[in-house]
């Protein structure tokens, strides 16, 4: 009778990992460790193997193809016109290493610590610089694990996930296809890991965000993750589908707004907080939401990039209150011509109608503008209130005395 092991090395040496998950589904704990003892040391085997059956695929290919060639040779045919030609091209190379896949899946299957199989999975013998559909071997992964129990499972989804690595992960990345269908079949807490949530935005379908059983974990990750924002700084979609949400009632609309705000507070590059502009934008808060926190829609004029103050500064318009002497003092501080025209006419108008006493410390930050007539219109901003002595208009000398040699 053929032992566990055999007939999983069968199966490997035919490159058929559906197979190998046929059999470890079916296999019993000591089954499972008999084929455990016997893997590690057949991966230096199938490697070579493989290579071998590689180089014959491939010399079978070059065969046809030089037997196709003398063919229209003979025929006086050019070899690309020829029916068959279309049919090999189509075909090209191969897929390679075929034995990586149904390796991947007996460890899986075999290999009893959930830390031995992370790491078994995730071991650079078995990684791909390109990932051709045949070799999608998560479906198969997740039947074997499957039949562990679900504490198991649990751990090797965290340990997954914690293994994810870079900042512009890839959809079709069969790792991070991996960990997150773990997380979600066994229930397992995500783990906080940044690398993880950059994941999951990028691989999860907008269109199943909202039966997806991580968003409530995975969403308030969104405005802390690093790397978040310039991985969606160009992104449209993503503000509007959770827009819809919030307005469906699947999530926290103020969720989503104190999240922004957050994010805003945390300071970064422009292009960083693009994302969370637009979506802070699409939510398009009423004056009753920002009310409660104006004081943090104020500590961004003085030092948050210029999107961010300019949106911080039209929700505080929006209040339609006499502003807190701390946004008037932040905005002639700021580089950006637009703001700085837009502190001005602030400080201009809580001079003529507010407390003037309160608002002198604007008033002297104004006056130490960079532009001169920025400086020239606090100057008569605060001429008006009389905070400060009315300036003389300026007078033209007369032409005759300005001219070289004229009368003095």
């Amino acid at each position: 009778m053929t032992n566990a092991w055999d007939a999983v090395r069968a199966a490997i040496d035919a490159e058929d990992f559906s197979a190998v998950a046929t059999l470890m589904i079916g296999y019993d704990d000591a089954q499972r460790r008999e084929v455990a003892r016997e893997l590690p040391g057949y991966l230096p085997i199938a490697r070579q193997a493989g290579t071998r059956r590689d180089y014959e695929r491939m010399q079978r290919h070059q065969a046809r193809w030089r037997e196709l060639e003398l063919r229209a040779e003979e025929m006086g045919r050019y070899v690309f016109a020829m029916p068959e030609a279309s049919v090999l091209l189509s075909q090209g190379p191969e897929m390679e290493d075929r034995w990586r896949e149904p390796m991947r899946v007996a460890g899986a299957g075999a290999i009893a610590g959930a830390a031995a199989v992370a790491t078994w999975l995730t071991k650079r013998d078995f990684e791909r610089s390109w990932m051709p559909r045949e070799a999608d071997d998560v479906p198969a992964i997740l039947e074997v694990v499957a039949v562990r129990p679900v504490a198991w499972q649990q751990d090797l989804a965290v340990r997954l996930a914690l293994r994810l690595r870079g900042t512009r992960p890839q959809a079709d990345d069969r790792r991070v296809r991996l960990a997150l269908a773990l997380l979600r079949a066994s229930g397992a807490e995500p783990p906080e890991h940044d690398p993880l949530t950059l994941a999951w935005l990028v691989a999860t379908p907008l269109g199943d965000l909202a039966g997806d059983r991580l968003l409530d974990v995975m969403l308030p990750r969104l405005f802390e993750a690093e790397g978040a924002g310039r991985l969606l700084c160009d992104d449209q979609a993503l503000p509007a589908a959770l827009g819809k949400l919030a307005a469906e009632g699947r999530i926290r609309r103020a969720a989503l707004l104190d999240g922004c705000r957050t994010r805003f507070l945390r300071g970064g590059q422009a292009a960083d907080l693009r994302f969370f502009v637009r979506l802070h934008d699409l939510l398009d808060p009423a004056p009753e939401e920002v009310a409660p926190r104006a004081d943090d829609y104020v500590a961004l004029l003085s030092h948050a990039p210029a999107n961010v103050a300019d949106l911080a500064l039209r929700q505080l318009r929006r209040l339609k209150t006499t502003p807190p002497a701390e946004a008037v003092e932040g905005l002639p501080y700021r580089r950006e011509g637009k703001l700085v025209r837009a502190g001005l006419s602030l400080l201009d108008r809580v001079l003529k109608d507010g407390d003037v006493d309160a608002y002198a410390p604007a008033l002297a930050a104004a006056l130490l503008c960079e532009s001169p007539d920025a400086r020239e219109r606090a100057a008569g901003a605060g001429a008006a209130a009389g905070l400060l002595p009315a300036r003389r208009p300026r007078q033209r000398r007369p032409a005759a005395a300005a001219a070289p040699g004229g009368h003095r």
